[in-house]
């Protein structure tokens, strides 16, 4: 009997050391496989995220009907704009002056040097009636212009010539013309202006210009003067 007492008893422990190795190696497994999914599953997540503000930081960009379009020029007018008096043509002629051709300020075309006004006449002459800002040439492409060409085209943009055109250094002595490869200086601009009457004949109009469409950012302020000059059209007097 005590011996068989003693089996029994010795069976009952190895069983109870078997059911808890199988109760440890099951909760092992349970945990192993729980770990495993969660290391699976945070990466997916983290990718789905990623590619969802990706695509709409593109969407955001590429959907150009929800953002407002910005005029060239934003007018703030204290009177009436005369007739013949285009505004966004001088507000691109003073960007052009001073970012193309670095003049920083006149009070009379005799201010400006001679290779400053033959070259933005000549430049005029081939614009196709367009602002230099914008016209695109097509390539770039040798131009001619005689001297009296020179000469009418200042007076248009300045309001007189009191140059010795022939001083410049677009002109070619022994052809007796003026010569040069046309420059690209398309260009886009943004700006706000204020106009001012000084006179009938006299306008000053103030202009902001800024980096962008959005015009948050202000880049520069230029003030021209504008008078009236032959058939009512205007000419620039002065920038500041």
């Amino acid at each position: 009997m005590k011996i068989s007492e003693r089996v029994l008893k010795n069976g009952l422990i190895v069983l109870a050391i078997i059911g808890v190795v199988s109760v440890c190696i099951i909760t092992a497994v349970v945990i192993s496989m729980n770990r495993g999914y969660q290391i699976v599953e945070a990466p997916k997540e983290i990718g789905d995220e990623k590619e969802g503000l990706s695509e709409g930081t593109i969407k955001e960009e590429s959907n150009s009907d929800d953002v407002e379009e910005i005029p060239f020029v934003s007018e703030t007018e204290q009177i009436d704009v005369p007739e013949g008096l285009d505004l966004s043509r001088f507000v691109k002629q003073a960007y052009e002056l001073k970012n193309l051709l670095a003049v920083k300020s006149f009070s009379s075309v005799e201010d400006l040097s001679v290779n400053q006004v033959v070259q933005y006449a000549f430049c005029y002459l081939y614009s196709e009636g367009k602002c230099l800002v914008d016209y695109k040439p097509s390539s770039m492409l040798y131009r001619q212009a005689t001297e009296d060409e020179i000469r009418e085209q200042i007076v248009i943009l300045f309001g007189s010539c009191p140059f010795e055109v022939t001083e410049s250094d677009l002109y070619a002595p022994g052809k007796q013309y003026f010569e040069m490869w046309q420059p690209d200086y398309s260009s886009s601009v943004f700006s706000s202006v204020t106009l001012h009457k000084e006179s009938e004949e006299s306008f000053r109009i103030e202009i902001s210009y800024f980096e962008d469409a959005a015009k948050t950012k202000n880049t520069d302020v230029i003030t021209v003067t504008v008078k009236k000059g032959e058939n009512n059209g205007f000419y620039l007097a002065s920038m500041t």
